[in-house]
């Protein structure tokens, strides 16, 4: 008889349990975000996909980017590559995200002022720009362990996470992507930034993001564009600019590889130098001013050791995030 009611007893309550469940799903629905929900403020920043502004909802701050869904192609690979990074440490938080029927939304965490914006306020020292650095390198390392490539590594892409607080975290993951991709001959990071392999349209890895950053660290330190390169991609040709970008780059750098001469030989002499018949007067006033590595950094030895390692022309060779952060530049200045 106990057994008989026990049984009768657990039959009861797993009905009663499964008649709640189906109740929370047939009535009971988790509220969705969406733009009513939030008030939107002052423009932070706008671009070719979008633009961002500052937001608040329920008395906390963020940021969303607003994007029309027919002008980004890379808004799917965005979410994907904002989930799979996941708020990690060293890059910037995903919070929400929504549509509606034509345009995307992505709400992040509110992050302070970027190193762009400390560069046009403040000179930076030597310990601001390792610190950086380093805090950089580290979320390479990190993206680097997802297959992720940031694509478009600048001083307004890296920000500090609060007023007075060093800590800096990534943002930006428009055209991020990941190693694996079909498409990797597209164009990426914004000019002066751009590794050598993307301005011949060869196949990029993650040492585009490895050159992007020897050229802040030089920009940081001077506190001018290291490659002054105009603008110029596959869509929007500029030979005098393309030039004198090629140009500069083989000052500071050394030579390109025989596969980069011949993907562009009209830009080079038989000896597979740099040929200046593109280039204007400025272009030539440019180049002629174009500072070497160890100019840079004068008598800082291991930080010209470092940065070399970072512009080096041929991919294969370019130093290693994880290689880059166990440099004796680091361990001297810790």
């Amino acid at each position: 008889m106990f057994e008989f009611w026990k049984n009768t007893l657990l039959t009861f309550v797993h009905k009663v349990m499964l008649l709640i469940a189906v109740y929370r799903m047939m009535y009971l629905t988790v509220p969705r975000d969406d733009i009513s929900q939030y008030r939107l403020h002052e423009l932070l920043g706008e671009g070719a996909f979008g633009k961002v502004v500052n937001c608040t909802k329920n008395g906390h701050t963020f940021a969303m980017k607003i994007q029309d869904k027919e002008d980004n192609e890379f808004l799917e690979e965005e979410v994907e590559v904002l989930r799979t990074i996941n708020g990690h440490e060293t890059c910037v938080k995903m919070v929400s995200t929504f549509e509606d029927a034509t345009r995307h939304y992505i709400v992040f965490e509110k992050l302070d002022k970027s190193v762009y914006e400390m560069m046009l306020k403040d000179v930076l020292t030597d310990k601001d720009i390792i610190s950086i650095a380093r805090q950089t390198l580290n979320a390479l390392v990190f993206l680097n362990s997802k297959n992720l490539i940031h694509g478009d590594i600048k001083p307004e892409n890296i920000l500090f996470v609060n007023a007075g607080d060093p800590r800096i975290k990534l943002i930006d993951f428009g055209v991020a992507t990941f190693d694996d991709s079909t498409d990797k001959t597209n164009t990426i990071s914004t000019t002066p930034y751009r590794c050598p392999e993307s301005l011949f349209n060869l196949i990029w890895s993650f040492g585009a993001d490895i050159w992007s950053l020897g050229c802040l660290i030089c920009e940081m330190k001077t506190g001018q564009l290291f490659f002054e390169s105009g603008e110029h991609c596959e869509e929007c040709p500029n030979d005098d600019d393309k030039q004198r970008h090629l140009s500069l780059i083989e000052k500071a750098c050394g030579p390109f590889t025989k596969q980069m001469v011949r993907k562009c030989a009209k830009y080079f002499k038989e000896d597979g130098r740099c040929d200046s018949s593109f280039m204007s007067k400025k272009s030539m006033r440019i180049l002629k001013d174009q500072m070497l590595i160890h100019e840079v950094f004068l008598d800082d030895a291991e930080a010209t050791s470092l940065v070399k390692k970072m512009l080096t022309i041929d991919p294969h060779r370019r130093i290693s995030a994880s290689g880059a952060i166990r440099h004796k530049y680091f361990s001297l200045n810790k």
